[in-house]
């Protein structure tokens, strides 16, 4: 889940990322499971070699998250810039590598020893991937429901690893093959991981900052919906939630068109929903609408909103307190489909649709949504940029296919 979550962000959220490295993981841990069953042929796979390597795996599971935020530098992919297909499965193959195959050696090796020390017990692959599957699974929960609240992608990497290497040196201790060599290799492996743990603030940020090449990083926080970066560059703070960017501050023009031109098409817009993009100066230039008396602004992660407040200028986050706006920590999508208000206006103010996610709001079902939750002569609104000077055929056919994707639901 954590290498999942660090190279979707490295991806800029795109969802193909999970079948690219779920590909590359597959991969590398079944090549990996061949070289552990070779091995486990020799003498020398023993209790204590299963020590060593899942020693060897926690290291490599802390390396592989610097290792991914690296990967931007080292395949010269620019801050904001998106991955190509090719770059997308290079990144992927690389920085997985190390690690899976150690962790496939590792699930050979310790079919054979569990058969070796329970003869009786036919069986040990099915019984060791049920094990692997029910740690996978309480994993899954304890990431989802506590870890990710509390602790950022270092701190969890290393101490998952530090457990590694405890489970590891019990094992070692426990082999007959016992060697004075296991107190040494193991003594390193602590004080590696426990600097990296006591370190975790300085080296997160450290990290981070690689993949801000040419930006100053602000902060960095991990939420349950992805990563919030907040960079600074020419004294205009860029907010990208999962590598893909949110707004920018100040970016009056922006803001300006994300509200005025489809507020100047009703003659008397009263209630409003925004969409995403409200802790930018949007929503303050929605409530310069005398008209309007009531704003519905749906944000997905508070934390989002959070980080404005601590880190924008106060006249721009000043709109959120208004009494003529309420703040709703929502899908915008499951929002619209859930309501019963009428609007005069809706506003999409998200990323173009480089996501899954984002391209739910570009799409005929939600634009039929939205149609149902406008009252008589309100006005819909979404972005798409056009090229500033040569249009090329991708981008033409792109804005053709939203053109028609919104007549067959709206009159004009």
């Amino acid at each position: 889940i954590i290498v999942l979550r660090e190279l979707l962000t490295v991806f800029s959220g795109s969802e193909l990322a999970v079948a690219v490295v779920l590909a590359a993981w597959l991969f590398w841990t079944a090549l990996g499971g061949l070289l552990g069953g070779k091995i486990s042929k020799y003498k020398f796979a023993t209790q204590s070699l299963f020590g060593y390597l899942q020693s060897c795996c926690g290291l490599l599971l802390t390396a592989t998250i610097f290792f991914i935020r690296i990967a931007r530098l080292l395949f010269h992919v620019g801050a904001g810039e998106l991955v190509t297909l090719v770059q997308m499965l290079a990144i992927s193959f690389l920085t997985l590598a190390p690690f899976c195959l150690l962790s496939g050696s590792l699930f050979s090796l310790a079919c054979s020893l569990l058969a070796a020390l329970i003869p009786q017990w036919t069986r040990s692959p099915g019984l060791v991937y049920f094990l692997e599957g029910l740690g996978a699974g309480i994993g899954g929960l304890l990431f989802t429901l506590l870890l990710i609240h509390h602790f950022n992608a270092i701190q969890i990497g290393a101490a998952i690893s530090l457990c590694l290497c405890i489970s590891a040196f019990v094992l070692a201790l426990q082999s007959s093959q016992r060697s004075w060599l296991h107190y040494p290799v193991f003594f390193v492996s602590f004080l590696a991981l426990l600097f990296v743990q006591q370190q975790n603030t300085n080296l997160d940020k450290i990290s981070r900052q690689w993949q801000w090449s040419g930006f100053h990083l602000i902060t960095s926080e991990e939420t349950i919906y992805g990563h919030i970066a907040v960079v600074d560059k020419e004294n205009q703070l860029s907010f990208f939630e999962t590598g893909l960017w949110n707004f920018a501050v100040p970016d009056q023009l922006s803001a300006e068109e994300a509200v005025h031109y489809a507020l100047l098409q009703h003659p008397e817009p009263e209630n409003v929903i925004l969409i995403g993009g409200g802790v930018s100066e949007s929503l303050g230039q929605l409530l310069q609408h005398p008209s309007v008396r009531q704003v519905d602004y749906v944000e997905l992660d508070p934390r989002l909103i959070e980080l404005g407040k601590s880190h924008l200028p106060l006249q721009v986050t000043a709109a959120l307190e208004s009494p003529r706006v309420s703040v709703h920590y929502e899908d915008g999508r499951r929002y619209i489909a859930q309501t019963s208000k009428l609007y005069d206006a809706i506003l999409v103010n998200l990323p173009e649709p480089y996501t899954a996610q984002i391209n739910r709001f570009y799409t005929e079902e939600f634009f039929r949504l939205a149609a149902g939750r406008m009252r008589a002569g309100g006005v819909f609104f979404f972005t798409a940029s056009p090229s500033e000077t040569a249009l090329g055929p991708t981008r033409a056919k792109y804005l053709k296919l939203l053109q028609r994707t919104a007549l067959s639901v709206f009159p004009e």
